[in-house]
């Protein structure tokens, strides 16, 4: 597309010569006798360079310039003065209206030329300019909307966070408030005996694991200990009733196939079906040296000598508690026999579940290393020290990898005297 050229002069020779050297240079040439036609022409074809001369009837090239700059905005529109004056002050005055540059009369082909291509330069960086600015003051617009949408994300991110706040901080009462209550039920519905010891390492405030003892008149002690799937609160609100239930039976002296009835019945009433508890039963009859057993998934339970090892390992033999109607559960009881001297270990299996830095698990085999004996060198194995020792163990053994469940270790002497 063509460029348009106005040129303003109301000599007609002048505007002939000016409209052939401007045709000859690719220029859509317009033309007008004074300032009052030339700024009616300008407003109609918004010309790329405008040639002005200065002596015109009706309307001089001063006016003209100056209102051709000012309908120009920000659009640059380069004005050449074309005049026969050469006062330094008729110069200063055509400046000040706006002019870009002068030419003397008579016109010279290649100075017009030449200027020509001058204002084209200047006018295509003034139009680069602009583009410039225009790009810059939008950015700017845009930095300055960001920031006012900052500071209202701000203002409600504050508002938020202080919201969440107050809830963290209610929350944290009302936890505080349930773990204290939890432990109070608990320790309530335990009787702890001498002769068994536990330990249990919660991997958060609320244990899913569950140690409960019971030591009846007869002599004959009561015990449960349990692992709930999963851990935290949601594991541990099914040890409430089955603390009940503990507590209830063992009150009335019912043999343990009554209580994994009854627990199984209730865990199965109240709780979610991925909740369950892996749980072993067990009655010690210390008249006898008969301990009486109900094992329904905790790891192998340990049956230990003194000066010999383990004895005897007794399996699970049945599907956790929780998950199976009680018209399918099995409650049938396994008996052993155990001398005063042994000592019964039970675990959950947080202890051989156990993962390292290497992905391998304790397992056990580990587990079971810790009461090796050794009639050629000292026992390794030690009972008073022994769950010490296995945790120190599990530690060593899972390095810098994090507790993954809960860890719940018991051990029950089998002697009368402790039993009392």
């Amino acid at each position: 597309m063509p460029m348009k050229a106005l040129v303003v002069d109301d000599d007609s020779s002048n505007r002939l010569l000016l409209e052939a050297l401007l045709e000859q240079n690719n220029y859509e040439t317009y033309m007008a006798q004074n300032g009052i036609e030339g700024i009616e022409i300008f407003k109609k074809v918004n010309p790329d360079i405008v040639l002005m001369d200065i002596m015109m009837p009706l309307m001089d090239g001063y006016d003209a310039t100056r209102l051709i700059k000012a309908y120009s905005g920000e659009n640059f529109v380069p004005v050449i003065i074309l005049t026969t004056l050469n006062d330094p002050e008729d110069m200063a005055k055509a400046i000040d209206c706006g002019a870009d540059d002068f030419m003397s009369k008579p016109i010279h082909t290649l100075v017009l030329k030449a200027k020509i291509i001058a204002m084209e330069r200047l006018r295509q960086l003034y139009h680069n300019l602009n583009i410039q600015n225009r790009r810059l003051k939008s950015a700017i617009e845009e930095i300055e909307s960001s920031k006012q949408q900052l500071e209202q994300y701000s203002t409600k991110l504050e508002f938020t966070n202080a919201k969440l706040e107050l809830l963290n901080n209610k929350m944290r009462r009302e936890h505080d408030a349930a773990s204290n209550m939890f432990k109070k039920v608990i320790q309530h519905n335990k009787q702890s005996c001498v002769n068994v010891k536990h330990s249990i390492i919660s991997m958060e405030t609320f244990s899913g694991d569950i140690v409960l003892s019971r030591l009846q008149s007869s002599g004959n002690l009561y015990l449960l200990v349990g692992d709930f799937a999963g851990h935290g609160l949601l594991a541990a609100i099914g040890a409430l009733p089955v603390s009940d239930i503990f507590n209830d039976l063992t009150d009335s002296n019912q043999p343990i196939s009554r209580f994994v009835f009854d627990i199984n019945k209730k865990l199965k009433e109240l709780l979610p079906p991925a909740v369950f508890l892996c749980a072993a039963v067990l009655e010690l009859n210390f008249d006898k040296n008969l301990m009486s057993v109900w094992n329904g998934g905790l790891p192998d339970i340990l049956l230990v000598g003194t000066k010999c090892g383990i004895k005897q390992k007794i399996k699970s033999q049945h599907p956790p508690l929780g998950i199976i109607d009680n018209k399918n559960l099995n409650c049938d009881i396994e008996t052993y026999c155990f001398d005063s001297e042994d000592y019964i270990y039970l675990f959950s299996d947080g202890v051989t579940e156990t993962f390292n830095p290497q992905n391998e698990m304790y397992g056990q085999e580990r587990l079971e290393a810790n009461f090796r004996w050794d009639n050629s060198i000292k026992s390794k194995y030690d009972p008073d020290t022994i769950l010490d020792q296995i945790r120190q163990s599990i530690d060593d053994f899972r390095g810098t990898t994090h507790q993954s469940d809960d860890i719940t270790m018991v051990q029950i002497r089998c002697s009368q005297d402790f039993a009392s």
